[in-house]
């Protein structure tokens, strides 16, 4: 799907912190877009059905990391193309590389 300027998007913000899922639905809110949030990869797969234009992932998370979010998008023909961002705190060439494997599109490092 392509987003016209005026139109506005459904983000999901998948992190397993609450500050960080804070902080990005209002950048997502001050971008005039739609934030929607998930705690954890199984609830990110459930809200998939509300019609996400785009998916904000965090790697590092517990009982199902980012990358293996992203694997399951990808095997699902419905959600096979839908944009993935991977922003996470993970540095290295390894982790960016596996990023691009499993069918993220993009990675962003929050290097604090």
């Amino acid at each position: 799907m392509t987003i016209e300027p005026t139109q506005v998007a459904r983000i999901l913000i998948v992190d397993d912190d609450e500050a960080f899922r804070v902080s990005h639905a209002a950048l997502v809110e001050a971008y005039g877009h739609e934030p929607e949030i998930a705690s954890d990869g199984f609830e990110a797969l459930a809200k998939l059905i509300m019609e996400i234009d785009l998916v904000l992932l965090d790697a590092d998370m517990p009982h199902m990391d980012g990358f293996e979010v992203a694997r399951r998008i990808r095997s699902d023909p419905v959600h096979a193309h839908l944009p993935i961002v991977m922003v996470t705190g993970l540095t290295s060439n390894e982790d960016r590389v596996r990023a691009l494997e499993t069918g993220i599109n993009d990675f962003i490092n929050w290097d604090f």
